[in-house]
């Protein structure tokens, strides 16, 4: 069994089952606060953070993965990240704020931190 699907189109683009990043997330201590089967998105945060608000945002088909959290000088903002592995999302889930080299453009990433513009940006897409 393997935790990854394959999508081919112009891309080749990894994708995470929702079964294995919800047994990734509560290993890590999250718990499931929203999911939406038609965008195909879960979102997760740390049990009992009171000092920083963090939601993790994952679009498990297409393995990428939105960190909402409080900028130092832009506030609440989303970090993205592509093609997620599962140990990236480990890590990401371990470290919100780590770099994983795999960022979406700048046009993609200047979304702040509410459902309703990401809910947006994927109507667009649709």
């Amino acid at each position: 069994f393997s935790p990854f699907l394959t999508f081919s189109h112009t891309n080749t683009m990894s994708a995470l089952t929702l079964e294995i990043v919800r047994s990734v997330a509560k290993a890590e201590g999250l718990k499931e606060a929203y999911i939406n089967e038609k965008f195909w998105v879960v979102s997760f945060a740390r049990l009992g953070e009171e000092v920083e608000r963090i939601r993790f945002n994952v679009y498990y088909a297409t393995g990428t993965v939105g960190t909402c959290l409080n900028h130092p000088r832009q506030g609440y903002t989303q970090l993205f990240r592509r093609n997620v592995t599962l140990e990236k999302l480990r890590e990401i889930f371990r470290n919100p704020r780590i770099h994983t080299g795999a960022t979406l453009s700048p046009e993609e990433r200047s979304f702040r931190c509410s459902s309703a513009a990401w809910r947006r940006h994927q109507a667009k897409e649709a």
